[in-house]
C-alpha cells in the first residue's frame, strides 16, 4: 500500500493554474513532502489533460523522474462544465492514455445517474470507458455520488452491469456524499471488499473531524489491508484552514502520520498470521 496526494491540495497557494506557475511547482513540492506519489487533479477547462501537447507530457515526465516522485492516479471531474465540443467519454479516454503515458495505476471519476435512462447511458459510458482502460492496464476507480446509488447494493448492480473487471470503487472514507448515507461505513467497505481500486481520504490528520463524524483512519487503513487492498491512499484535501507558509509542513506531517498507520497495519497482519499457524 502506497500513498498519494491530489495536486489540487495545493491549489490555494497559486493565483493561476498552468504548467509552469502552479503544476511544476507542486511536483517538486510533493516530491520533498514524503508521499510516494502524486495524484494529478486539474481543472478540465483548462490545459488538464486534454491541451496536454506531446512536449508537455515529455517536459512533465522527464521532470518527474528528475525528482523520483511516481504517478498514481489522474482525478478526472466530470461534472464540471466541459470545453464546447469536449464529451465526458473523450475527457476520459483522454485521461486513461495520459495515465498510461505517466504510468499510473488509476483514473478517478464521478458518477450519480438519475432516472433509468441516464443509469442505462452511464452503463454504456462504463462499458466503453472501461474497455479502453483495459487496453492501456487501467483501472477506473469510480466515486459513486448517492443521489445516483442510494445503496451498496445498488453500486454493486451497476458494477456488474458495466460487467468489466478493472471498472470498480473509489472508496470514499469521510465525503459522506459518495457512499451510502444509511450504511455504517465498515458494512459499506465489507461489501464492495472486492471492488476498491482507490481510497480517498480527507484531512487525515484532522483528529478533530475525524471524531465528529466518528471515524477512526488507523482502522480503516487496516481493515482495507485485512481485505487484501495493496493499492492508493490518497489524500484528497486539507479542510482546514493552514497559512500558505505551513502548508508543506502540514502535508509532511500528513504523509508521515500515513506511513506509520501502513506500518503499524503490515506488522499487525502479519502478527495474526503468526497466530494461526
Amino acid at each position: 500500500m502506497k500513498i498519494t496526494i491530489m495536486t489540487r491540495v495545493y491549489w490555494k497557494c497559486y493565483t493561476a493554474k498552468s504548467l509552469n506557475v502552479s503544476l511544476y511547482p507542486i511536483i517538486r513540492r510533493v516530491a520533498a513532502s514524503g508521499y510516494d506519489a502524486i495524484d494529478f487533479c486539474e481543472h478540465v477547462d483548462e490545459f488538464w489533460p486534454l491541451g496536454l501537447t506531446q512536449d508537455d507530457r515529455k517536459t512533465i515526465r522527464d521532470l518527474l523522474n528528475s525528482v523520483g516522485l511516481e504517478v498514481s492516479s489522474l482525478t478526472t471531474p466530470t461534472a464540471w462544465p466541459l470545453p464546447a465540443g469536449i464529451t465526458v467519454l473523450s475527457q476520459l479516454k483522454r485521461s486513461i492514455e495520459i495515465a498510461s503515458y505517466f504510468g499510473a495505476k488509476v483514473v478517478m471519476c464521478g458518477s450519480a445517474p438519475k432516472g433509468e435512462e441516464e443509469w442505462r447511458k452511464t452503463v454504456d459510458l462504463y462499458q466503453e470507458v472501461g474497455s479502453h482502460a483495459e487496453d492501456h492496464g487501467i483501472d477506473i476507480a469510480i466515486e459513486f455520488m448517492n443521489i445516483g446509488y442510494p445503496t451498496t447494493e445498488s453500486i454493486l448492480k451497476f458494477l456488474d452491469e458495466v460487467g468489466i473487471e478493472n471498472v470498480g470503487v473509489c472508496l470514499e472514507v469521510e465525503n459522506v456524499n459518495a457512499r451510502p448515507k444509511n450504511e455504517p461505513l465498515k458494512d459499506h467497505m465489507t461489501k464492495v471488499k472486492e471492488k476498491i481500486k482507490l481510497i480517498h481520504l480527507v484531512d487525515p490528520t484532522n483528529e478533530e473531524m475525524h471524531k465528529k463524524m466518528n471515524i477512526n483512519v488507523s482502522e480503516v487503513v487496516e481493515t482495507v489491508k485485512k481485505f487484501g487492498f495493496d493499492g492508493y491512499l490518497v489524500n484528497e484535501a486539507i479542510t482546514r484552514q493552514i497559512p500558505y507558509e505551513k502548508l508543506d509542513a502540514e502535508v509532511c506531517r500528513s504523509a508521515k502520520f500515513l506511513k506509520n498507520i501502513i506500518t503499524k497495519s503490515s506488522h499487525s497482519n502479519i502478527s495474526q498470521k503468526k497466530a494461526c499457524i
